[in-house]
């Protein structure tokens, strides 16, 4: 049993890097049914700021943190998580257990000249995992699970981006009874080479926040989105 901490209402896994990923690629060899959400600081606020989405969240099986702004906001409320753990790591992990164990993995969400090359990545990469099937769109929610299905799919990566990702695998979860869901946001784009993941110093320096938002589109909202998160984090301090 994963240990959780709850944080803003939601229950986090408290875990270190390890004893999470061997927890769940254990439950992707037992074959086991899972919702995996990665929630870094603007999908807490989304949560806060929307009650269905929160709601969907308090369905998932696991939510991990995903991003140091999290775990320093944990530490700063006084109910500490042990560890970040990136959700791009994780889905890697689970890629690289699918890989030994011959798994069948589906992909949806990304745009048809990004799926070409990520299959052909993957492919090199993982050359035991059988890739069973492509998804793209959102909203229809019975064609897909139809589809993950008949693929008999063991891992299902979600490549939407928050909120949808996360809207859409509640919508199909229930009609599907194997799997383990996860949203992977903008992975798809750096695994098939279309935009790369921050440079190993920005991780190493918990600074990976920081690339992503200065090469970001939307890079201005997303800062005050983190502006705002933490103006919150240490509101609630003031009131502890």
């Amino acid at each position: 049993m994963i240990q959780t901490t709850e944080l803003f209402g939601l229950p986090f896994v408290n875990a270190t890097p390890s004893t999470w990923y061997t927890h769940i690629k254990t439950v992707l060899h037992d074959n086991e049914k899972a919702f995996l959400v990665t929630a870094n600081p603007e999908l807490v606020l989304r949560s806060l700021r929307d009650s269905e989405y929160n709601a969907i969240l308090k369905k998932a099986t696991f939510i991990t943190p995903d991003g140091i702004g999290v775990t320093a906001a944990s530490k700063r409320l006084g109910n500490p998580l042990q560890a970040t753990l990136p959700g791009i790591e994780t889905a890697r992990e689970l890629l690289r257990t699918a890989d030994n164990l011959h798994k069948r993995v589906f992909l949806l969400g990304g745009r048809p000249e990004v799926m070409k090359s990520l299959i052909k990545q993957l492919s090199i990469r993982f050359p035991n995992i059988q890739f069973v099937g492509t998804f793209h769109g959102f909203g229809k929610d019975q064609e897909a699970a139809d589809a993950i299905r008949s693929a008999q799919a063991d891992l299902i990566l979600v490549a939407l981006g928050a909120p949808k990702q996360e809207q859409w695998i509640a919508s199909v979860y229930d009609l599907v009874d194997r799997g383990i869901f996860i949203g992977v946001g903008g992975a798809f784009d750096v695994w098939s080479g279309h935009s790369k993941r921050a440079p190993k110093l920005f991780r190493k320096l918990k600074l990976e926040w920081l690339y992503r938002i200065s090469t970001h589109p939307r890079g201005f909202e997303k800062l005050k989105d983190l502006v705002l998160f933490a103006s919150l984090v240490l509101r609630k301090k003031s009131h502890i």
